[in-house]
């Protein structure tokens, strides 16, 4: 039988004098955490390891994508800066993960004189960046 975590637990398992039993925070990786891929590694090891991750994202994008053209309305800026990112995924050639953050950030290098949000939006609302 399962028992329930304790009052006061957190995610990466129970607080207290359970603490002294637990090895290490660095079993539990977290935002600051590098993850990189071993050169060691083959295509059909990468392909093993993360295709089912990424064949779930897809499926997330692509139903995204569905919702926002059923919807009503028209595009902005997010929705042409998104396609713009995902058209980047069918070229070839490496970095295509700097090439679509590229694609969604501010381009500018001069800082605005004063927020005119409380929040990001996640696109740049300007002309797309020139290549």
């Amino acid at each position: 039988m399962l028992s329930s975590p304790r009052a006061g637990s957190d995610c990466r398992g129970l607080k207290g004098a359970d603490d002294a039993n637990r090895t290490s925070d660095r079993n539990f990786p977290g935002p600051r955490d590098r993850i990189t891929m071993s050169p060691t590694m083959n295509r059909q090891q990468v392909l093993d390891l993360y295709f089912l991750d990424a064949r779930c994202k897809l499926i997330e994008l692509a139903a995204f994508l569905d919702r926002a053209e059923r919807a009503e309305g028209k595009d902005d800026f997010r929705l042409e800066a998104f396609r713009r990112a995902t058209a980047i995924l069918s070229q070839p050639g490496p970095e295509r993960a700097r090439s679509v953050l590229t694609a969604l950030s501010d381009p500018t290098t001069e800082p605005i004189p004063a927020a005119t949000t409380k929040a990001a939006c996640g696109a740049w609302p300007g002309p797309p960046p020139t290549a």
